[in-house]
């Protein structure tokens, strides 16, 4: 198994995280959503969903590095005395590949069917981040096992990166009331609510789009960035 302290930091900063936007949506949402109530009981459910989500990514992280020991993959074969570039490269990659599978889930009809409950919330928060098929979780799963192992990606890249993931996606998938200024300021660098809202639009248009999930510059670079024409935006499936 793959242990360091600092993990149990990471899962800490995680936690963290979702605490912090549960409380700010609760006490400054932005959209009146009727029928979904913010409780001691329903933070519960996340934290138990999150942990979950923790313990395997900690697990997945442990497989790699045992693959590691038989297969180093490209990254080590291209650097292998030089593991900041490994752990930098391997960080970026991994959420390159988060884009592009998320890209994929929306053009190939298959694997669409999977995905579109996760577009059918017509109230958009932090536990929209829960709400997925558990076919796509498994096919996710699956091919991940199988690339990151041949991409070298090293286990300490996967937990940083799984932090800061899970980080950002509670915090865009959010119902806070937010400045535009800041949004925009936001979504300079990492994937706002805003930007990520729009992708969540009943406009075909507006959701085949912001695909990201903690950088947004992968949208921009591959065009498939957007923003909203209407606001407020009507969330859903046409």
């Amino acid at each position: 198994m793959y242990t360091h302290w600092w993990i149990f930091v990471l899962g800490a900063v995680i936690l963290l995280s979702y605490s912090v936007v549960y409380l700010l949506e609760w006490k400054h949402p932005n959209y009146l959503q009727y029928g979904h109530v913010h409780s001691a009981s329903k933070y519960r459910q996340g934290l138990m969903k999150l942990s979950f989500s923790l313990l395997t990514g900690w697990l997945f992280a442990s497989y790699l590095f045992g693959v590691s020991k038989l297969f180093p993959g490209l990254l080590y074969l291209l650097f292998p005395r030089m593991f900041i570039i490994r752990f930098l490269m391997g960080f970026a990659l991994l959420d390159l590949t988060m884009y592009a599978w998320h890209r994929i889930n929306h053009v190939y009809s298959p694997l669409w069917n999977y995905h579109r409950l996760h577009h059918e919330e017509k109230q958009l928060n932090v536990f929209s981040t829960f709400q997925f098929h558990p076919k796509e979780i498994l096919l996710s799963t699956a091919w991940r096992l199988i690339l990151l192992p041949l991409l070298g990606i090293e286990p300490a890249a996967l937990l940083w990166y799984h932090t800061i993931f899970f980080s950002v996606i509670l915090f865009h998938h959010s119902n806070i009331r937010l400045s535009r200024s800041f949004d925009i300021l936001v979504a300079s660098l990492i994937v706002s609510p805003d930007m990520h809202h729009v992708h969540h639009s009943v406009n075909i248009d507006e959701s085949n789009s912001n695909y990201g999930s903690v950088f947004s510059f992968w949208d921009r670079i591959f065009r498939s960035h957007k923003t909203a024409k209407i606001r407020p935006i009507t969330f859903g499936v046409s």
